[in-house]
């Protein structure tokens, strides 16, 4: 857009030399300066140098459900450079009715209206009549506000929209942002910051160039500064952190540490090279010249997990994890979860070598029918060679299914459906006539023991759950509780065992307390085998013992020595 620009002259350029011409101004020439030069050079300037449309406040404010909208002071710019100002002590007009302008807006009527409008301003002035008595002749700057229906609704140069609403019968039931802002048109935008800069013993606070933002030749954008930094609105660590310098990256970090540092999670939809400028196209992930190191954690957050549910199941996972469980003592955790028929198969030469399948382990077999089924066909020098290809290789039967006289090496797992746990050893006070019997626990009943730590909370105080089944497997329950870091006289259990878990109070609010919990058990198979504390030797043992050279007696006068052995004793 483009206007003509005509001024009056007030010197004289016909006179050598030129000269102010003397003499009121005339009406005509006023009028000349405003309408042809003055009010086309505003326009002109507004229009090459921003883009219509809002540029400061005309917010539109409505009550759902009620009806009225009120549009706030603001200042708006239509396409031809003319400035709208709606301002508190001024009017703005829709259609016949001129509405003042308060602080707080403009309060329009929409009695009567339905269905989706535009709330558009468009530039206008009222001529002010009250003032022409006393020769006075003012017009006022009155912008034009409408609510346009948008069926069929067209922007055009000499209205701006500033915001949409739905109407039922008057009332407002929507409020939609949609409205035109102002828009700067340049090839280039310097960004300026405040620095401090020292000169000698002077210091100088001024502008210093940050960073400059131009068009690029090709249509793109070039944005030139040694650091970019993005944050979210109202945010404290940047989203986007870009230093031109170092050549680094990070992305909610800062500053970044590599030249691609990451904060948080990160989706890469391709494949991925490191190391390597050319990845294995076979591989989505291609590491070269160094080790793939995951987190060590029994957590979903640590290890490799790999995708859930391949089968198309639900709750089907794998893992690989390694993290300690006390000390120095580690764990490597292969696994998988959810679906006892799902394998954990070990393979060498193209071949499986084991299979875990129904918490079974099968070598030489992916079907195991024991928790452990060993299948070979090659020979070894055993003294026990146990071989079935379909039914059970080695199965023991009896009152004593089974002596071992010396040291068992397992390679495997030992399994058993039901272990009692006792041990038998020489009666101390009468090893060749009695035998003293105990639990595993060393215990005169098959005691069971738990124990743990917890922290007190705020009033000194803490719950202790146990397994769902401890009630199930225990009575006779018995509770120690040990301080840690200083004494606390007033420890005590505040309640009992009661639905698997019970109270401690009395202590150091953030304490630390060792629990140990003994309990003897009532399961129906103790209750049907129960523990008898002291028993006499047999016939047959008397005069024998478990562990003869203990007692000072050779060994054939064990339990177990052949028969030879003990003739040749007698």
């Amino acid at each position: 857009m483009t206007e003509k620009l005509i001024r009056t002259t007030y010197v004289d350029p016909t006179v050598n030399p030129p000269e102010p011409r003397q003499g009121d101004t005339g009406l005509h020439e006023s009028r000349q300066d405003q309408e042809g030069y003055f009010e086309p050079l505003h326009r002109l300037h507004h229009a090459a140098f921003h883009g219509h449309g809002v540029g400061a406040g005309l917010q539109v404010a409505a009550t759902p459900g009620q009806p009225g909208l009120r549009v706030m002071p603001g200042v708006a710019l239509d396409e031809t450079g003319r400035l709208i100002p709606v301002t508190a002590g001024g009017h703005v007009r829709l259609g016949d009715d001129l509405i003042p302008v308060t602080e707080t807006g403009a309060h329009l009527p929409t009695a009567g209206l339905t269905g989706d409008r535009y709330v558009t301003v468009a530039w206008g002035e009222a001529f002010d009549y009250s003032g022409v008595a006393a020769g006075v002749f003012n017009t006022e700057t009155t912008p034009v506000i409408r609510l346009r229906e948008a069926t069929g609704f067209a922007k055009s140069a000499d209205q701006v929209v500033i915001a949409g609403v739905t109407f039922d019968q008057g009332k407002v039931t929507a409020l939609r942002g949609s409205r035109q802002f102002t828009a700067v048109a340049a090839d280039r935008i310097d960004l300026m910051r405040g620095s401090v800069t020292t000169s000698g013993t002077e210091s100088l606070a001024g502008p210093t160039a940050a960073a400059t933002l131009s068009a690029w030749h090709d249509g793109g954008v070039i944005l030139d500064t040694p650091v970019l930094v993005v944050h979210h609105q109202g945010g404290i660590t940047p989203m986007l952190h870009l230093d031109s310098v170092t050549g680094r990256m990070g992305v909610g970090v800062t500053p970044p540490a590599a030249a691609f540092d990451v904060e948080g999670g990160a989706v890469i939809r391709g494949k991925v090279g490191i190391g390597t400028a050319r990845p294995d196209p076979a591989a989505a992930l291609d590491v070269r010249g160094g080790a793939i190191m995951p987190t060590a954690g029994s957590g979903e957050s640590a290890g490799i997990l790999f995708p859930r549910d391949p089968g198309g199941g639900g709750g089907d996972r794998a893992y690989i994890r390694y993290f300690p469980v006390s000390g120095e003592r580690t764990r490597l955790l292969i696994g998988n979860d959810n679906d006892a028929d799902d394998e954990i198969t070990f393979r060498q030469n193209d071949a499986d070598v084991a299979t875990i399948i129904r918490r079974s382990v099968g070598i030489g077999t992916d079907n195991p029918t024991g928790k452990l089924d060993v299948r070979e066909t090659r020979y070894n020098t055993t003294g026990v060679l146990a071989i079935s290809d379909r039914g059970i290789g080695l199965y023991a039967s009896g009152a004593q299914a089974a002596v071992f006289n010396g040291d068992v090496h397992i390679d495997g797992r030992l399994t058993g459906v039901e272990t009692s746990g006792f041990s038998a050893i020489d009666h101390p006070l009468d090893p060749a006539g009695r035998f003293l019997n105990h639990g595993a626990v060393e215990s005169d009943e098959l005691k069971n023991v738990y124990d743990g730590e917890v922290t007190l909370d705020e009033h000194g105080a803490a719950e202790i759950a146990l397994p769902d089944w401890f009630e199930a497997l225990n009575e006779k329950v018995r509770y120690q509780l040990t301080p840690l870091g200083g004494p606390a006289p007033n420890l005590h259990v505040s309640r009992r065992l009661s639905g698997n878990s019970f109270s401690i109070a009395g202590g150091e609010p953030g304490a630390e307390v060792c629990w140990l919990v003994t309990g003897v058990r009532h399961d129906a198979h103790a209750r049907a085998n129960p523990l008898v504390v002291e028993t006499d030797k047999s016939e047959r043992e008397h005069g024998r013992y478990r562990h003869p050279e203990a007692h000072g007696f050779d060994p054939s006068l064990g339990l177990w020595a052949s028969p030879a052995s003990a003739a040749a004793q007698e």
